[in-house]
């Protein structure tokens, strides 16, 4: 995780991992929606030079991140241990001590793989913590749908664009014989783009250079929890 607006951590990753992230298309902010646009388009749009977005603002500082090269093995047994601790379709009352212990389970087995990777104690009770609010997230979901599953992608995005918060600093860019204020987006995994005032509009920029690595890892382990929680 990249250091956002508050607590949090970067990853570097090594090639023996993949996984797909949840694209987020919207965000809200002050329960308005705004379309995010892709960096790529925006740079078109407005003849921009390719150095325009996040890291020409806020270079990210790499000194002392916890790495995961060569820990595949490791997150993978992590997530057996997980998902081994799921009980099997529990009922809908049982679910909120049902997570609990699968928080324990992951913070036990995120204590036992982290000689490997190198989190430091804030970092491990921020990642412990994300995985509990997800998984109670999604149980009270369950709960107050009676029998009618939601859709994940949908709790799981709308926590993490609950997290969302714009930087306090501005930087000014001058572009074309404009003055444009710019401000960074930071949501729980970190910097995900910019918020662009012009002379007429605010635009918001989806910009994924420093994505978090680990938030694909995360996200498919908390759909595989919550599809084993209504025993799909």
């Amino acid at each position: 995780m990249d250091r956002g607006y508050g607590s949090g951590y970067t990853f570097q990753i090594g090639q023996n991992l993949c996984f797909v992230d949840m694209v987020m298309h919207t965000i809200t902010l002050n329960s308005q929606s705004h379309s995010l646009i892709p960096i790529r388009t925006f740079r078109a749009q407005h003849n921009l030079p390719q150095s325009f977005g996040v890291s020409m603002f806020e270079p990210k500082d790499y000194t002392g991140l916890a790495a995961l090269d060569q820990v595949g093995a490791d997150l993978q047994s992590l997530r057996s241990c997980v998902l081994a601790a799921v009980p099997i379709t529990p009922a809908r009352m049982d679910l909120p001590s049902s997570v609990d212990r699968l928080q324990e389970a992951f913070e036990v087995e995120l204590r036992t793989i982290n000689f490997r990777i190198g989190l430091r104690e804030p970092e491990i009770e921020f990642a412990v913590a994300g995985f509990g609010d997800v998984c109670r997230t999604w149980a009270y979901a369950l709960i107050r749908g009676r029998g009618t599953p939601p859709d994940f992608a949908s709790v799981y995005m709308e926590w993490v664009n609950a997290s969302i918060r714009i930087s306090s600093q501005e930087h000014i860019y001058m572009v074309h014989g404009e003055t444009w204020c710019v401000r960074i987006l930071n949501a729980i995994y970190g910097r995900i783009g910019l918020e662009v005032k012009t002379p007429d509009e605010t635009l918001y920029i989806a910009d994924s250079v420093y994505a978090c690595p680990v938030e694909g890892f995360m996200s498919t382990l908390l759909q595989e929890v919550a599809e084993r929680l209504i025993g799909v």
